[in-house]
């Protein structure tokens, strides 16, 4: 892939922007920020937005340790928010009245969410929105009273009540209540050193929502068991070694130009079930260009691991540990202009599996994608890097999103059970489309596909084929196919 004019001058400034942090991987690098000398302390208790607007653009703010409870900051320009060490942004508001009804405790009074919207699994109430904790413990909500247990709870929005299967006698019971922790259109705002929790943040909204900002950066912060996302990355801005873990839809979302997100562990969200082809998971971007996501560890999350959808180019994956997400490691999707290198990639697309859905990698209805240097080891029945067209027309009106001039090369493809890798189409024959994957300049090749022996992997271009097929209908010609040498571990 040839990469745009300009582009490396913006990767110089993004990586430039974020210092060494861009070659330390995982959030526990070192350099967590401390309390600068100078910078206003707010303890536990005092209002922050009311220090915010005191102290005017600029202002740098240490947040004393302890919990600062159902805090809304709209930040000024240029404005610092640094966490001492214990400082936790709480969203939730303690509930200490209940009665007993039948078997279950019951708390009235309880806000219908502001807003319904998303798509939920089968069987699960992501819209009924609310969080309740117990001891600090999230509980996982169901949908009707035969599902309740000891670790459950139910929410009647128009009834305004909450119900525990337990006495919470003696218990702390807390509900999320705020929506958001910082928000607003303020530029060059740094976060850091913070945990934020228990908000009821709303579905592809954060809660560190820095879309309408720029410049945001925010790093060292723990972002877990909020009711939406996690974090919306401003333009221009960054997140970096951070622990984004346990929030309702999604871990990390961001739009717009310029942000990078660097040396994170962002894992084990979609706890509230919204359904992954609507949008949930690890990290999802839209409308995004000029991005770098590197050295960031994405895994066990309820959806995608790494996902970029709707006309976002110019995008790096590299250097990545994506593993064990339900759906696609890494997915592509009607867009054009992308790098994914280096990145391992190990057993995703571990939930439910259709045709070609949930690969390894997965490049759909796009172009000028370069796929190279990476390390994959197949979920059984799964599929390592997958190119598919949908047939699917530009928002725009003035044709289609073409899966052409791709290029799949010198990655290391592990199978340990049956799957498959190549291209297919989504569209019947004769449509507009129906042959991009043949005659739209995609390439596989110099790949390297290792299989346990009994289980020799198919391949896809259009039909499923042999590889001795696929070589003949000119891909990874300078390929090899392996099997797993007696005694070796077929994947990792």
């Amino acid at each position: 892939m040839v990469l745009p004019h300009g582009w490396m001058l913006t990767l110089a400034v993004l990586l430039g922007a974020t210092g060494a942090l861009a070659l330390d991987a995982g959030p526990a690098a070192p350099g967590r920020p401390s309390c600068p000398a100078g910078a206003i302390r707010v303890a536990p208790g005092d209002s922050i937005q009311d220090a915010v607007t005191r102290a005017g653009p600029g202002a740098s703010f240490c947040l004393g340790a302890g919990i600062h409870r159902a805090q809304v900051v709209t930040p000024l320009n240029g404005q610092s928010f640094f966490g001492e060490t214990g400082a936790v942004l709480d969203g939730s508001r303690r509930i200490t009245a209940f009665s007993r009804l039948g078997g279950l405790w019951v708390a009235g009074g309880q806000p219908a969410p502001l807003r319904v919207t998303g798509e939920c699994m089968a069987g699960r109430p992501c819209t009924r929105r609310a969080g309740l904790f117990v001891d600090g413990v999230p509980l996982r909500q169901v949908a009707t009273p035969a599902e309740m247990g000891p670790d459950t709870f139910l929410f009647d929005p128009a009834a305004g009540t909450l119900s525990l299967a337990m006495d919470p006698a003696g218990r702390v019971v807390e509900s999320a209540r705020a929506a958001v922790a910082f928000i607003g259109p303020a530029e060059n705002v740094r976060i850091a050193g913070l945990t934020i929790e228990k908000y009821n943040s709303l579905p592809q909204h954060g809660v560190i929502q820095g879309a309408a900002g720029r410049n945001w950066q925010v790093t060292h912060c723990e972002v877990r068991f909020n009711s939406g996302a996690g974090v919306v990355v401003s333009p221009g801005g960054s997140l970096s070694h951070s622990d984004i873990h346990h929030n309702g839809q999604l871990g990390v979302g961001g739009t717009g130009a310029d942000f990078a997100i660097l040396g994170n562990r962002i894992w084990a969200n979609n706890t509230h079930g919204y359904n992954p082809d609507w949008e949930a998971g690890g990290v999802k971007l839209a409308l995004a260009r000029n991005v770098v996501l590197r050295a960031n560890h994405v895994y066990e999350n309820g959806g995608s691991g790494l996902w970029c959808d709707i006309d976002c180019n110019r995008i790096l994956f590299d250097a990545n540990l994506v593993e064990r997400n339900t759906h696609s490691g890494i997915a592509f999707e009607i867009s054009r202009g992308a790098t994914i290198r280096n990145n391992v990639l190990r057993r995703n697309g571990a939930g439910p599996r259709s045709w070609v859905w949930g690969a390894e990698i997965t490049v759909a209805s796009s172009a000028e994608v370069e796929v190279a240097g990476n390390d994959i080891t197949v979920a059984p029945g799964g599929h390592g890097v997958i190119l598919v067209d949908q047939g699917r027309p530009t928002a725009r009106g003035d044709g289609y999103y073409a899966t052409r001039d791709n290029t799949v090369h010198d990655n290391r493809t592990t199978f340990d059970a049956a799957g498959r890798a190549g291209g297919t189409s989504d569209v019947e024959p004769g449509e507009p489309m129906a042959g991009i994957i043949q005659s739209g300049g995609n390439r596989f090749d110099r790949n390297t596909y290792v299989y346990r022996p009994g289980y020799e992997p198919l391949f896809l271009w259009g039909p499923e084929m042999s590889f001795e097929t696929f070589r003949k209908a000119g891909q990874d010609t300078n390929g090899r196919l392996l099997p797993i040498e007696p005694g070796a571990k077929a994947g990792r």
